[in-house]
């Protein structure tokens, strides 16, 4: 099917296209650019986040798939997780990152790009003791010094989760010994899969499922990866998140609480809800007056502000996009 048929086909069923998004696009301009300066920072090992929000069928999804497509083409990998009560709930954070996980893309493996991501880091680990060890794929002692090279690459983060770097070496010496099986079992455990057998997880020194303090680690252990293999970082969307305004008040303030916690791993060296150590009621409720706060005000048409809008556009917008008025509430 063509890029034409693609896009046509999509439209026909009420659906964002899964390509060619660039050609559909208008009054996106401001903030692409403001978008892109933001990715330049993000690439210095920073991070950042940004509401994007907007009335039914504004254009939110169409905008956050666009921006993560010109993403991909600047260097970074992308992952849209659908936030659902029954499928994806945000409190479950092991659920969100294996969502995430299923749904990575860059722009040279294209979607599922976990398994490339993994293998082209370590391929790369095997070129470093390649070159500083002079030894070749068949000698005996090769698996032995890329497992320890990983522990090298990895030792910041082990000294929180040793159990990713472990599972990194047990599925590289699976590979090496041609155990497809078992490699494969063990990446989709590192990919947050919950039905992982005993006995392949028992050579890796690992057991059980993840849960939702684990995925955060897991999740750091991706970032690391990403970095490592010349990736500039990672773009996540989180879409439906207002979803969790209808919830409960207790499940609500679990998934504020899961929503922070998530923000900062992807953060770390940004501060994005203020706030004092405490209970985990304290945490969610403190997360939830924040949020609150940003999600119910007027968000800013500035594009370089955490909340921005999409309005949507009216049928002149549409039919003149060569046109250009600083008083157009559809100009960014």
């Amino acid at each position: 099917m063509s890029q034409a048929q693609s896009i046509v086909s999509a439209l026909r069923s009420g659906v964002v296209p899964a390509e060619g998004l660039h050609l559909l696009s208008t009054g996106l301009e401001a903030l692409e650019a403001a978008v892109d300066a933001e990715l330049d920072f993000v690439a210095t090992g920073r991070g950042a986040a940004k509401w994007l929000r907007g009335d039914y069928g504004a254009g939110k999804t169409f905008t956050a798939r666009a921006l993560c497509a010109r993403a991909r083409a600047r260097g970074f990998a992308t992952a849209e997780v659908q936030i659902s009560i029954n499928d994806t709930p945000l409190h479950h954070l092991e659920t969100v990152y294996r969502r995430l996980v299923e749904r990575l893309e860059t722009a040279e493996d294209g979607p599922h790009a976990f398994e490339a991501i993994v293998d082209t880091w370590l391929y790369q680990l095997g070129d470093e003791v390649k070159a500083l060890h002079h030894l070749a794929e068949d000698d005996p002692r090769f698996a032995e010094r890329t497992g320890q090279r990983i522990e090298d690459k990895l030792a910041a983060l082990s000294q929180r989760t040793p159990v990713f770097a472990q599972v990194l070496r047990a599925y590289h010496h699976a590979q090496h010994a041609n155990q497809l099986a078992t490699a494969q079992g063990l990446l989709g455990w590192l990919g947050g899969q919950p039905h992982t057998g005993a006995a392949v997880l028992h050579q890796a020194g690992a057991r059980g499922a993840l849960d939702g303090a684990a995925a955060l680690s897991f999740l750091a252990g991706l970032l690391v990866l990403l970095r490592q293999s010349g990736s500039r970082g990672l773009v996540l969307v989180l879409d439906e998140v207002e979803t969790l305004q209808r919830l409960n008040a207790q499940t609500r303030e679990k998934s504020l609480n899961a929503l922070r916690q998530l923000v900062d791993a992807l953060a770390a060296d940004m501060t994005v809800f203020d706030h004092r150590p405490g209970s985990q009621q304290e945490s969610a409720n403190v997360a939830e007056t924040t949020i609150s706060t940003a999600w119910h005000a007027k968000p800013t048409s500035v594009v370089r502000g955490a909340a921005i809008s999409t309005p949507v556009l009216p049928t002149k917008r549409l039919t003149h996009t060569d046109s250009h008025n600083d008083n157009d509430p559809c100009q960014y």
